[in-house]
């Protein structure tokens, strides 16, 4: 899914933060990391992207659907058949298993359909992202890296058009690290999905097509103040 953006701004409230981003355009199959400095706007364009969060004024177009012309309910759904969220705090559900919250997107809304073809793509997915004795496991048995690939195995399961992954490599090892940023472009690839992916690592931005530096934004606001 190709992104574009126009003229968007946020604000919280009566926090001093606001976001203005006068034009940003994402390639459908693109990978874009997002840098920049902690509280400068990054996980909050991951939620404008999903849905999850409103611009107070702007457009944001993602494929063919304008995101600020659904309503909630339709937006709801947008982004559980469509996009695939990689969630910093992990958000998984502590009373359910690995297994059900890898299948979490399927119980809470109608979109997306739970099939054998399903279950059996769960099976890989866990297996590739080292999790297939754990399926069983609570989640307050993980670790912080099961846990992280717990969130990404949610995220990728139904094979979202479009990934969104606030820092999905910060609580893992090296040899980790590189595996799941391999599994998160494989899974990108193979579904020509558009990966966008929060990051303070540097060294894997050469792996990516486009770099949004967020710093950049926040000069383009200070030199028109």
């Amino acid at each position: 899914m190709d992104i574009s953006l126009n003229q968007v701004e946020f604000a919280y409230g009566d926090e001093d933060f606001r976001l203005q981003i006068p034009e940003l355009k994402l390639a459908a199959g693109s990978h874009t990391a997002f840098v920049g400095p902690s509280g400068s706007g990054k996980t909050t364009l991951l939620r404008l992207l999903a849905g999850i969060t409103q611009p107070q004024s702007g457009a944001i177009q993602i494929g063919d659907y304008s995101l600020q012309s659904l309503s909630d309910a339709n937006r709801r759904a947008f982004r559980i058949k469509h996009i695939g969220f990689v969630f910093q705090d992990f958000r998984l559900i502590e009373y359910l298993n690995v297994q059900e919250n890898l299948r979490l997107s399927y119980r809470v809304n109608e979109a997306l359909n739970l099939t054998t073809e399903v279950n059996t793509r769960l099976k890989s997915l866990a297996n590739e992202l080292q999790l297939t004795d754990k399926l069983d496991a609570t989640i307050d048995t993980l670790s912080q890296g099961e846990l992280q690939r717990a969130a990404i195995g949610r995220a990728l399961l139904p094979k979202p058009k479009l990934i969104l992954a606030d820092e999905p490599t910060g609580n893992l090892d090296p040899s980790n690290k590189s595996r799941i940023l391999d599994l998160l472009f494989a899974h990108a690839a193979a579904n020509h999905a558009t990966l966008v992916m929060v990051t303070h690592d540097h060294a894997l931005l050469n792996r990516f097509e486009q770099v949004v530096d967020f710093e950049e934004f926040h000069k383009k606001e200070s030199t028109n103040a």
